[in-house]
């Protein structure tokens, strides 16, 4: 019994020690206390071009006052200010914490988080969050250099993919072709070949899209190989596809080698040479006009089976250099002619 009252005796002389911890951190817990409607905000999708801003508004619940000494951002992409910072605020006096988000041609998901330091400091941290979601700008990438094998006289078509890049929602991207540079080629036909949907939970929402274009030249009316670059804009969009077009006109004529040279050969000796067309002419082999032009009269023929020019021609009975060259011409006469010619050396 002594013993039992002994213990009791114990806790009441501990009591006062214990409320005096729990007033403590029961007035701890309660200073600096500014309370906020909402701590966190999702602005959703916004407009990129401009800031995003939103204001935190707050009341002081803490009767003893508070003052606002810090307020800071971890993102430098995120600005925040307040006019309470520095000022002595008492019970009920209300303000508001500023946070602008810039987006400085950044996309995607972007997250503001401010840290508010009150003196004297608050037992749990005051943290603000503000999200939003800025859609990316269309881009368009352009293919690699295109090589242009055209033919004198002949309509040229070439087929070659876009990739572009759009804000999920928008639509697909279209040709501008006011603004566009086509080096004398015009769009048979367009068509969206894939497009691909960002992955679940992506920052960058936006789709990926293929686009195929099949353009078409009028015929070409000068030999040789240039380099041309084509623009195509796209209606809404800034960037600009932009291709790199090497470009060779050939004669439809024109054989290999041009120039053939025989080497020693004997006095009136009869050769055979074989020509190879660069390109198929099957289908002008009734338009194909073979001429001497210089050298003698030796004749030359259209081989259709092998696509090839046959020359039999007989050496010069005098010794020295010799050329013989001969003309492919069209019969309509709509094309230049292309000659080609044999040499050699008579001993």
């Amino acid at each position: 019994m002594i013993r039992h009252l002994m213990n009791w005796h114990r806790v009441l002389l501990a009591l006062p020690v214990l409320f005096t911890i729990l007033a403590g951190c029961s007035s701890k817990s309660s200073s600096t206390t500014l309370r906020f409607p909402k701590i966190s905000v999702d602005l959703g999708v916004v407009d990129g071009s401009k800031s995003v801003i939103h204001e935190f508004p707050f009341e002081v619940s803490e009767k003893s006052g508070i003052r606002i000494e810090k307020v800071q951002s971890t993102c430098k992409c995120t600005a925040v200010s307040s006019a309470e910072v520095g000022r002595q605020l008492a019970f009920g006096d209300k303000g508001s914490i500023r946070v602008a988000i810039e987006p400085q041609e950044r996309s995607g998901k972007m997250q503001g988080t401010v840290y508010v330091e009150t003196s004297p400091p608050s037992v749990l941290p005051i943290i603000l969050n503000l999200t939003a979601i800025v859609p990316g700008k269309p881009e368009v990438v352009g293919p690699f250099p295109v090589k242009v094998s055209a033919v004198l006289g002949n309509t040229v078509q070439i087929d070659f993919d876009v990739a572009t890049n759009r804000p999920l929602g928008d639509k697909p991207l279209q040709i501008d072709l006011a603004q566009s540079e086509m080096c004398g080629f015009t769009i048979d036909r367009e068509e969206l070949i894939e497009a691909t949907l960002p992955p679940e939970g992506a920052l960058e929402e936006s789709v990926h899209e293929i686009h195929r274009l099949r353009l078409k030249h009028v015929p070409f009316t000068e030999l040789g190989s240039r380099v041309e670059k084509l623009q195509i804009a796209w209606l809404g969009c800034s960037a600009r596809t932009s291709a790199q077009l090497s470009i060779t006109v050939s004669h439809p004529f024109e054989v290999r080698p041009a120039s053939t040279f025989l080497g020693f050969v004997k006095s009136n000796e009869k050769k055979s040479v074989w020509l190879t067309f660069t390109e198929p002419i099957s289908t002008k082999a009734s338009t194909l006009m073979i001429e001497p032009l210089e050298g003698g009269d030796d004749q030359a023929t259209y081989d259709a089976g092998s696509n090839r020019i046959h020359v039999e021609l007989t050496s010069p009975v005098n010794a020295g250099r010799f050329v013989k060259t001969w003309a492919l011409r069209s019969a309509d006469s709509t094309l230049p002619p292309f000659s080609f010619s044999i040499s050699g050396l008579v001993e």
